[in-house]
């Protein structure tokens, strides 16, 4: 299945950043990281590949 690109540093329409939200050393950059590192294969993996793409777990 294809997936819409997801970018973090996207600015939006009227709220700032979520980079300028979040604290240098808050917690929840880690969590971020960490994330970022897992790999979901075997979830997506059995995925239908039919209609629109959708945005990237």
């Amino acid at each position: 299945m294809s997936y819409l690109d997801y970018n973090q540093s996207n600015g939006y329409l009227l709220p700032p950043y979520i980079e300028e939200l979040i604290p240098v050393d808050h917690v929840a950059r880690v969590v971020n990281r960490v994330v970022d590192l897992l790999s979901i294969r075997e979830l997506t993996s059995q995925e239908k590949v039919e209609g629109h793409p959708v945005y990237h777990p």
